[in-house]
């Protein structure tokens, strides 16, 4: 279930905890639809009568509905949830799924937008959780959701490019950005490029998503990692151009501001050289009912298996281009009996698999093996 922040409403604004889901659909309980006006009493089972239940009214706006509720003021009460319903002329939770929850009780109201819901005639109400479990339903309203009309962005109505500059630290570079004050700022995106002066986030990916409007400056560590783009990590010594996207309204649209060059401080990333990759050393010697193969054992932390392997042909057998006779995972195991071969001469090797997908073949052994003669029956 997706969780979203919606928009609330009261005379002073208040910070609310708020959750979205897609309502469950119920069939209608009566043939003809009934809707209770805020005013009329509603009826309340055995259950629910110590509990006040929310008196709900809804106004229809060009952006959505617009529930509101009496505040309640129990000292158990511990939340509200916003419903509605295409078909439930009296819906509720937990029957209908939920719009918004909200646990802020000075909260009394919740627009239920029209770009999350399809347009057409619904039915809103509000149910009031307590601490006893008990969820109580309010009366419902019925309100047409309006069509949803995406806003055409406009760079000159309130979206402004955020305005970037940079200090540097001991070991990081600070972005800071001047604030942007827009109704339908969703977030900054902190970025960064080699390569390009004018980074921008999706193109040159992101190294931090900030969703707090009051939030002005993010600090990139020497070492720190990023996410996309042409940095993987930002290393001490090295150049960046840094710059912050500013991501508005339902459509997304970025909108990047200044690019800054500046040399990440500290000392440069020491690269950590690869373990290099071993490859088997190889004997094989005849047995009565086979070829004994053996090898060294690996010890290297990304070993994965030995590929027993050989070829009556290929004098450098290996895997996969010449299958395999047996798959090992013991690193421990050091040798193989190979069995149910003809007699001929054959060609014999291991190939040692690591985490990478590296293969490495070992040494050929060539060894002539003679078959034992067949038993004659009754023998």
């Amino acid at each position: 279930m997706e969780e979203i922040l919606d928009e609330v409403g009261k005379d002073e604004p208040i910070e609310t905890e708020v959750k979205e889901t897609e309502p469950k659909p119920t069939e209608p309980e009566e043939s003809e639809p009934k809707v209770t006006d805020p005013g009329e009493p509603v009826k309340t089972t055995e259950a629910t009568t110590r509990h006040t239940v929310p008196v709900v009214g809804a106004a229809a706006r060009t952006d959505g509905v617009k529930v509101t509720w009496e505040k309640i003021s129990d000292e158990d009460l511990s939340g509200y949830k916003v419903v509605y319903s295409k078909t439930n002329t009296n819906p509720k939770y937990p029957d209908d799924g939920y719009y918004a929850y909200i646990t802020n009780p000075e909260t009394t109201s919740c627009l239920v937008k029209a770009s999350k819901v399809p347009a057409g005639d619904y039915y809103f109400s509000v149910t009031a959780l307590y601490e006893d479990g008990s969820a109580v339903a309010g009366n419902a309203v019925r309100k047409t959701m309006p069509e949803y009309v995406a806003p055409t962005p406009d760079p000159n109505a309130g979206r402004p490019a955020p305005q970037v500059s940079v200090t540097l630290g001991a070991n990081y570079v600070q972005v800071s950005w001047s604030k942007i004050a827009s109704d339908d700022l969703v977030g900054y995106k902190v970025v960064a490029s080699v390569g390009n002066s004018s980074p921008k986030y999706s193109e040159d990916g992101y190294c931090a998503w900030i969703t707090n409007p009051n939030t002005t400056s993010y600090k990139i560590y020497n070492g720190s990692g990023y996410s996309g783009g042409d940095i993987d990590t930002f290393n001490g010594g090295s150049y960046y151009f840094f710059s912050v996207t500013a991501v508005y309204g339902d459509e997304w649209e970025k909108i990047a501001g200044n690019a800054v060059l500046a040399r990440m401080p500290g000392d440069p990333i020491p690269t950590t050289e690869p373990v290099p990759h071993v490859a088997p050393t190889v004997s094989a010697t005849a047995q009565t009912d086979g070829v004994l193969v053996t090898w060294n054992k690996i010890n290297n932390e990304d070993f994965s298996g030995y590929k027993v392997v050989y070829s009556a042909t290929n004098p450098n057998p290996a895997y996969p281009g010449d299958g395999y006779y047996e798959y090992i995972t013991d690193r421990n195991q050091t040798s193989c009996l190979v069995t149910g071969l003809d007699t001929g001469s054959y060609y014999f090797s291991v190939t040692a698999l690591y985490d990478d997908g590296a293969k490495v073949a070992g040494n050929a052994r060539q060894v002539t093996y003679t078959a034992p003669e067949p038993t004659p029956d009754g023998e």
